[in-house]
């Protein structure tokens, strides 16, 4: 039974620095690619014009050439049931600077989406806090 226990001894010796090292290494790598990615966002004071040939969606965001993102919520001003989700490319996207206006350009159609900007405060949404002042009131 002396034996068993030793050998346990043994194995936690070397075995939980090296889970710890792991682990260590693992939240390093999350907080490092957390910290260095870059916010490709499409906000209201941007201004763009692009020719959007590759469209790639990752948890309700579409990224246009690997530079912009946009969310997939992001409605026609024209026809609120169609989403910016749902466009088959290539096409040219153009919005001005300071505007909330997002003209895609498909074939001979122009489609007009109004952009959702997460800076700009929505009633319609309120934060936890909000919630629950509204809540308690």
């Amino acid at each position: 039974m002396e034996e068993i226990f030793k050998k346990i001894e043994a194995n936690l010796k070397y075995s939980l620095p090296i889970g710890f090292l792991c682990i260590f290494l693992f939240i390093t790598g999350i907080l490092f690619h957390r910290l260095s990615t870059v916010d490709k966002t499409l906000r209201k004071p941007d201004k763009i014009d692009l020719l959007v040939d590759d469209v790639f969606e990752n948890k309700g965001f579409l990224t246009f050439n690997d530079s912009i993102v946009v969310s997939m919520n992001t409605t026609n001003i024209n026809n609120p049931k169609q989403k910016i989700g749902y466009l088959n490319q290539p096409f040219r996207i153009i919005k001005k600077a300071h505007d909330d206006t997002i003209k895609i350009i498909k074939d001979a159609d122009t489609l007009y989406f109004k952009l959702i900007d997460p800076d700009e405060y929505d009633p319609n949404d309120p934060s936890i806090k909000e919630a629950l002042q509204h809540l308690f009131q």
